[in-house]
């Protein structure tokens, strides 16, 4: 039965990204520069008790840094902001990520959010497999999964939210 998928949500919205941007690993990708818009989305998610990246209108930050910050330490607001540089608005881009579940066989998963926060985002674990499955694929993906802390621009130092990432070589890679 689908079930509110949250956070897990973002993985979708990173490996489009990903594929959109032709990313390799090394690449940094375009840059984006932060918009009073962003601020916003920034305001908005922390009112919702969400994970958060400090943002300013006029920083600029790369796509490899906005994926960063979605996929290590789960920021809600900056999974907004790298969808809405990448696909104009989040409506353009529910409609890539809803038609790329369907073509990749996750018949049980509607998205409805960038963030997974609506409870309108549902999956299944056995779809949510075949994304992270497909996801996984990806060296640029793959890495970033796989990496416990990373600096970004202004010095910030990003811990991974994944707690169970190689604890005690456990052998866990990523997702």
């Amino acid at each position: 039965k689908p079930v509110p998928m949250a956070s897990l949500a973002k993985v979708m919205a990173a490996i489009l990204i990903i594929e959109e941007q032709e990313l390799k690993l090394g690449d940094q990708g375009s840059n984006i520069t932060i918009t009073k818009a962003d601020e916003t989305l920034y305001e908005k998610y922390i009112l919702k008790d969400g994970v958060v990246h400090l943002i300013k209108q006029g920083q600029s930050i790369s796509q490899l840094e906005a994926l960063q910050a979605m996929l290590i330490s789960s920021s809600n607001n900056i999974a907004d902001t790298a969808v809405i540089n990448n696909y104009g608005t989040i409506d353009n881009y529910l409609e890539l990520a809803n038609r790329k579940a369907t073509e990749l066989g996750m018949s049980n998963t509607a998205y409805a959010d960038v963030t997974g926060f609506s409870p309108e985002s549902k999956s299944t674990a056995e779809d949510l497999i075949k994304l992270s499955e497909y996801a996984m694929n990806n060296p640029v993906f793959a890495d970033i999964v796989s990496t416990w802390k990373v600096k970004i621009s202004g010095n910030i130092e990003l811990t991974n939210s994944n707690s169970f990432l190689d604890f005690e070589n456990n052998g866990v890679i990523g997702l």
